[in-house]
């Protein structure tokens, strides 16, 4: 055995040992992006290609990402230190002594506020992307625009890109950040999503498993370790699981709720979440493959208004189109964005009893959606050496890597092939009608019950009506 492996080995072994945990990418939304992704940047390794007698150079980049790694919301923060309170009035002293002397660090003023690791993970994402189109954005540092919700932690994202974004050219690149919660965050007010999505009947497949055996055992294990009675709940597993990823994230330590839990239990814990972001986000409900369409369409006319103008695209600033949109937004951006965009989509739903059926899945949210998870369309054009021909392809990037696009089933395809495949969301948007809960979706059986429900209760009241008459 090389004395290469051995140290591998070892080196393993002491972070198990030491940590008692050895997977930290199985945290679901509450993963930090260098957990489950690690990227560099080459100068230049993304702005040139050449396929056949053509030489395409990207033009237009439009960028869609999740807000950095952030502090929890004072709900969640309220939750630890009543789970600790009640832990430490119920257990043994001798048992785990390490919680007496945990204090909590999570303070109300800094709820949902970026971290010091959020604030990095945006700051190297806009570095990377500025080193490999660094002479787009050297050319055209004037023409790009930011685009985030109206939320502190999206817009201080922004901010934080923008930083890097020039740190990697090594240039201005000038900065105006808009605020669109309504192609941003088209779910708040949105009727349907509200009544349908979040009802229970949604939820059941995430509720039936909440009780299942696997997660009453976790329970269990949890009780019998701390030593302790009282009724623990799902959901205090859940926080007991995402403490140990916002106390290695936030303050890079290893705290005692890592050891209360093991990788397998973690493994159950993650499928969990993915079930509930599956129905509440994703493939689970018929109204998140539409719900994106403002984005889509943004980000499609942008590229539209790119090509619509014949010139050199070495010299964007004279001709004004942009050469860069960067869209900051949440979970809750990104999930249907890429649902809509038909991408990581198994051959199965997610079920409360096929979790080891979908050990493999693809919707996995600790690899898609981990804080400051990303997707690009790259734009380029494409010139012939052998003739005046001008084409135009596109590229799709998730997590700054490339990924087949269903248009073509290739990571490559001209821009017109993609367009007509999304043409619907791109050009017969109607967020109002998508939101209006009076209109259904012949396939959406929650939707349809929910019109039911409120045929019937109108119903009673015109017979309650009559009676009184």
């Amino acid at each position: 055995m090389s004395s290469f492996v051995v140290l591998l080995i070892s080196h393993f072994w002491l972070i198990s040992c030491i940590y008692g945990i050895t997977r930290w990418d199985v945290f679901s939304t509450k993963t930090n992006y260098k957990w489950s992704h690690f990227s560099s940047a080459t100068t230049d390794d993304g702005f040139m290609f050449s396929t056949g007698s053509k030489t395409c150079n990207a033009i237009h980049v439009s960028m869609v990402s999740r807000h950095g790694a952030r502090w929890p919301s004072d709900g969640d923060m309220e939750d630890i230190k009543e789970l600790h309170r009640n832990i430490i009035e119920s257990k043994p002293s001798t048992v785990y002594p390490e919680l007496d002397s945990w204090i909590p660090r999570y303070n109300e003023s800094d709820e949902k506020q970026l971290t010091t690791e959020g604030k990095k993970e945006q700051e190297d994402l806009g570095a990377r992307l500025g080193i490999r189109f660094k002479t787009l954005f050297n050319n055209n540092g004037k023409n790009v625009k930011f685009v985030s919700s109206s939320k502190s932690r999206t817009k201080d994202s922004n901010e934080y890109f923008h930083k890097g974004l020039s740190a990697g050219v090594q240039s201005v690149i000038e900065y105006t950040n808009e605020v669109n919660d309504g192609i941003v965050r088209p779910y708040d007010d949105c009727d349907n999503y509200e009544e349908t999505v979040e009802s229970d009947e949604n939820m059941k497949e995430f509720n039936k498993f909440s009780k299942s055996s696997v997660l009453v055992n976790i329970i269990d294990s949890v009780k019998e370790k701390l030593g302790i009675s009282f009724d623990v709940s799902d959901d205090d597993i859940t926080i007991i699981n995402e403490l140990c990823a916002h106390e290695k994230a936030i303050f890079n330590e290893d705290a005692v709720w890592c050891n209360l839990l093991t990788d397998e239990e973690r493994r159950i814990l993650e499928y969990r979440s993915d079930i509930e972001n599956y129905y509440e986000a994703s493939y689970g409900h018929q109204i998140n493959t539409k719900i994106s369409c403002p984005l889509i369409g943004d980000m499609f006319h942008t590229m539209d208004n790119a090509i619509n103008n014949p010139w050199n695209y070495s010299n964007v600033a004279a001709h004004g189109y942009l050469a860069g949109k960067f869209y900051n937004g949440h979970s809750e951006t990104l999930l249907p964005l890429m649902t809509s965009l038909e991408l990581f989509k198994d051959n199965a739903s997610l079920l409360s009893t096929n979790m080891a059926a979908m050990a493999n899945r693809k919707f996995k949210t600790s690899i898609i959606d981990p804080s400051s998870a990303n997707l690009a369309f790259v734009l380029y054009v494409c010139n012939d050496s052998d003739t005046t021909d001008r084409s135009f392809m596109v590229k799709l990037f998730v997590n700054e890597k490339p990924v087949s696009i269903p248009a073509c089933r290739g990571d490559m395809c001209t821009y017109e092939t993609v367009r007509q495949y999304y043409s619907d969301l791109i050009d017969k948007c109607d967020l109002e009608a998508i939101c209006d809960d009076d209109i259904c979706d012949d396939d959406d059986a929650t939707c349809r019950a929910s019109g039911m429900d409120t045929s019937l209760a109108i119903l009673l009241l015109l017979v309650l009506f009559c009676k009184i008459l």
